[in-house]
């Protein structure tokens, strides 16, 4: 199934594997991330585990050289929702990757995220994107919990109403909860 000309098929023996999670699980998804096409090596970062040292190096090298936005932004969010310390510190290049859609999606990752600080952080990167959409994934990844008002003060006069829109949902998670 793994030599099949089908991509779906591929697919679906990649996922037999990560769910089979045999000794040899690791090597045959870390093979998927050299399959020609883009959907096979996605649902492959998606299997892999990030705390075997094989496939998390694979893991990082696709997150930074893959190609296809939806490839990278896989890999990325399978290393931001790992363990690993280090991993996850390398991950956070994500958020300043080229493609608008792979920033996106790692402030999705983030915002998943229970390291509040790291968040922040990252959210606060976001928040200074130049692009609208990736502002708006900035602003719902930002926590609430140890957040000030000021963090708002970059997009707050941003015109775009989609961005004002996400300002509006942060101010409700960041005011202070009255009893």
């Amino acid at each position: 199934a793994l030599l099949s000309r089908s991509g779906r098929t591929r697919q679906i023996a990649l996922a037999l594997f990560g769910r089979l999670a045999t000794q040899e699980s690791p090597f045959v998804l870390v093979s998927g991330l050299q399959d020609p096409d883009p959907a096979v090596r996605a649902a492959a970062c998606g299997w892999l585990d990030p705390a075997n040292d094989l496939a998390g190096r694979r893991l990082l090298f696709t997150a930074v050289n893959d190609p296809f936005e939806f490839v990278r932004a896989a890999a990325y969010r399978r290393l931001i929702l790992s363990g690993n310390e280090d991993q996850r510190r390398e991950a956070e290049a994500g958020v300043k990757d080229d493609g608008i859609n792979v920033r996106i999606a790692v402030l999705g990752a983030w915002a998943q995220s229970s390291d509040l600080p790291r968040r922040r952080r990252m959210a606060l990167v976001g928040m200074a994107d130049r692009d609208p959409l990736v502002q708006v994934a900035a602003l719902d990844a930002l926590p609430g919990e140890g957040t000030g008002p000021d963090a708002l003060k970059g997009v707050e006069d941003v015109p775009d109403y989609r961005v004002k829109d996400a300002v509006r949902r942060a101010r409700a998670r960041l005011a202070p909860q009255t009893p």
